[in-house]
């Protein structure tokens, strides 16, 4: 996850992805072991295959969002939507 990520309400960079666990950059799928290949998320497997990541905050003082970066992942393949509810 390259130039990616999220700024929590005190503007510092999130270390995790909803649903991932703290200070381990990862994703929902990871905590489930759901996670395609066993990456730490979906949107890293760089493949031809549309896939998704998503989860809910367990540290709600993070929230809110303050900013999402989105930026070049270094690979090949690439696409965002992002929705936050």
């Amino acid at each position: 996850m390259t130039d990616n990520g999220w700024r929590t309400r005190d503007g510092s960079l999130a270390d995790y992805f909803f649903g991932g666990v703290k200070g381990q950059m990862n994703c929902a799928c990871k905590v489930d072991n759901s996670c395609y290949s066993g990456l730490n998320c979906n949107c890293n497997a760089d493949d031809h295959v549309i896939r998704e990541d998503e989860g809910f905050s367990a540290y709600k003082d993070d929230l809110p969002v303050t900013a999402f970066l989105n930026g070049d992942t270094g690979m090949t393949l690439q696409r965002i939507m992002l929705s936050l509810h």
